[in-house]
């Protein structure tokens, strides 16, 4: 099996190659190392101009978008669709963190507690760190005309993790609530969860500013940006409707598949993209004092709601005919199946 790894192959081949290695010790995981923020452009193409252009974003851990099924669900049920029948000219932007870490208290280890209390990449973060070459692969299995990535190194990666409470309030303009309120466990719970909203839009933002240079560097813009999750699969044959349409009603809407799932037009995204906004300062406008005791002024998820129509006038539709599923490993220590 080492020597078939250094054998020079196609990118499928070399994934899947690597793929059986890893699984093989029971875990996809490699040595540990440091990388530098950095671009990997394949397939360089600037968009159509004779064509309608998609953007597609991903943002997040790498996790099970590095196994070889996943991507080719997400080809299947949509970004081949997109560029066989709607003749659609797709580019992929990757922002991709280097972990598989989900955590001890992650929902998946809280279905499995076994899984919890053991010292695997999924519950160590310092083992959870992947090569960037694994990264590459995956994403070149991706169906594009296009395909850029970016990975980010590894401090910057575990730093929603290893970063202190005073450090997370000070983010999201809650230092002050902190040092009034004192550590106790609502405060502290509050922060967490504020934080971990502004972290996650925060990345899927820094993920579309990649599409934004894209657009400066062609002097074009796209026509439609879609945002899709790492760990997740499709549970639909395809995206579009029997008449081959896109699942949108209008240009000024935003049709939202699920928990980090949504297409619009270019002209909604630039607010959609920027959600991580109304989380930056929600201690000042998004909890109320009662009895002395900070609480959320109403259920969290809602200010996304209200960001992207009441501030910002774009429409929300929910997609009721196609959603995702979460792709979780495949056992306590294997990633893939």
């Amino acid at each position: 099996m080492p020597g078939l790894l250094k054998e020079r192959r196609s990118k499928i081949g070399m994934f899947r190659s690597r793929q059986l290695a890893c699984c093989i010790i029971g875990i996809l995981i490699c040595i540990p190392r440091f990388f530098h923020l950095r671009v990997v452009v394949i397939n360089d193409l600037l968009p159509m101009r004779n064509r309608l252009s998609m953007a597609v974003v991903i943002a997040g851990d790498a996790r099970t978008l590095l196994c070889p099924a996943a991507c080719e669900a997400f080809n299947q049920a949509i970004l081949q669709p997109l560029m066989n029948s709607t003749n659609f000219s797709v580019h992929v932007f990757a922002l991709i963190k280097p972990t598989v870490y989900y955590g001890p208290k992650s929902p998946w280890a809280m279905r499995f507690p076994k899984c919890a209390d053991l010292d695997t990449p999924f519950m160590n973060m310092s083992k959870s760190f992947v090569s960037d070459t694994l990264i590459e692969d995956a994403i070149a299995l991706l169906s594009a005309d296009s395909r850029q990535l970016r990975v980010m190194d590894n401090t910057a990666a575990a730093a929603s993790w290893v970063s202190t409470l005073e450090q997370k309030a000070e983010s999201i303009g809650c230092a002050d609530m902190l040092r009034n309120s004192g550590t106790n466990a609502s405060t502290t719970a509050l922060i967490l969860s504020g934080y971990s909203r502004f972290s996650q839009w925060k990345t899927v933002h820094d993920g579309y500013s990649m599409m934004e240079e894209a657009e400066i560097q062609s002097g074009k813009r796209f026509d439609y940006v879609m945002r899709l999750r790492s760990d997740t699969r499709p549970t639909m044959f395809s995206i579009l409707d029997e008449q081959h349409h896109l699942p949108l009603s209008g240009n000024s809407t935003v049709t939202i598949f699920g928990d980090g799932h949504a297409i619009m037009s270019r002209e909604s995204s630039d607010v959609y993209f920027n959600v991580y906004q109304t989380y930056g300062h929600f201690c000042d406008t998004h909890l109320k004092l009662n009895n002395g005791q900070y609480l959320w002024g109403e259920n969290p998820d809602h200010y996304f709601s209200k960001f992207v129509s009441e501030e910002k006038g774009v429409g929300l539709s929910n997609h009721g005919n196609f959603s995702f599923w979460f792709r979780r490993p495949h056992s306590c220590a294997q990633l893939c199946g």
